[in-house]
């Protein structure tokens, strides 16, 4: 059995003033859908904590958890970055030397994870692109996935402890991978006049 969680991407951003304008310009309410075995986690609170970087400021806000309730089941951990130096900046209208600039530049930032980029996995009928790189921390290795709207991105990072302690991350298989790329797959542009059935 297949869940549904719905992305309200642009109505989080529009509950802080100074991303109201921007957020409002996008249809970036979406859906994705996952499997029954998965738990959906939400934050209790909405964590608004801005931090400079030597780019911009930019804007963190937790979105869910999906978990697999197994010691060394999947976790996939969604969230939104804001920005401000790519505000003007969409990835599904890229060209192809924009996008591996946007390659080079996330790969540039992922050095200190060891960044290897794996490849771009496309939703909506190949109109709407994930960048999809392994990375390694201090835990262990990981696949994050990232999109990018009008400098706000949605990323989803998939990992898996190893076992109880939940301190260590194991490898990941290709079988968790392909359980990843149906969940990027699944992403569907809500259209916000229309109600979802």
């Amino acid at each position: 059995m297949k869940r549904a969680f719905i992305l309200l991407f642009a109505l989080i951003l529009c509950a802080f003033p100074a991303f109201a304008e921007t957020a409002a310009e996008d249809s970036s309410t979406a859906l994705f859908t996952y499997e029954d075995v998965f738990t959906l986690n939400c934050p209790v609170f909405w964590e608004f904590v801005p931090y400079e970087s030597s780019a911009a400021t930019e804007y963190y806000i937790p979105i869910g958890i999906l978990t697999d309730p197994a010691p060394d089941g999947l976790v996939l951990d969604m969230y939104t970055v804001f920005f401000r130096h790519l505000a003007d900046f969409n990835l599904f209208e890229a060209d192809k030397e924009a996008f591996q600039k946007y390659i080079n530049d996330s790969l540039a930032d992922y050095e200190p994870l060891n960044g290897i980029f794996r490849e771009t996995v496309f939703a909506m009928d190949g109109t709407i692109p994930f960048a999809v790189f392994d990375l390694v921390d201090e835990y262990g290795p990981f696949i994050r996935a990232e999109t990018m709207f009008s400098g706000k991105g949605i990323f989803f990072d998939l990992y898996a402890y190893a076992d109880e302690s939940y301190s260590v991350c194991r490898p990941l298989t290709e079988d968790d991978y392909a359980i990843f790329i149906q969940i990027l797959e699944s992403y569907l542009s809500i259209i916000p006049e229309y109600s979802l059935q």
